[in-house]
């Protein structure tokens, strides 16, 4: 006899690869204009290291700011450079969502304290 499954919501609790993310400032960079960038900007998932450190690409990036955001990647020999990338720990994530208009919100509420 066959039968239909009932739909299953599959909720991951970690960040994937395309998810938008919002960083949280206080990463150890001596740079208010870093800090001010970071904590206005939406980035996207580019990669997830073995390590569970994520590479995060950013758009319209400060020339003043943008030798922070080159990220070397070094494994087995090869070095390539991404650049507009920065790597970051899961736990420097505020939020993240498959939807960049969430994050949009997000930011807002958190400007207007909301």
């Amino acid at each position: 006899m066959k039968y239909l499954k009932k739909y299953e919501s599959i909720k991951n609790e970690e960040p994937q690869i395309g998810d938008y993310v919002l960083v949280n400032s206080d990463i150890s960079y001596n740079s208010d204009k870093f800090e001010k960038f970071i904590s206005n900007s939406i980035g996207i998932i580019v990669k997830i290291n073995l390590s569970k450190s994520l590479l995060i690409k950013y758009k319209k990036i400060p020339a003043n700011i943008k030798y922070v955001f080159r990220y070397r990647d070094t494994i087995k020999g090869s070095s390539n450079q991404t650049n507009n990338s920065i790597l970051i720990g899961p736990n420097d994530i505020l939020y993240y969502s498959k939807n960049k208009e969430d994050c949009e919100i997000y930011l807002a509420q958190q400007k207007y304290n909301l």
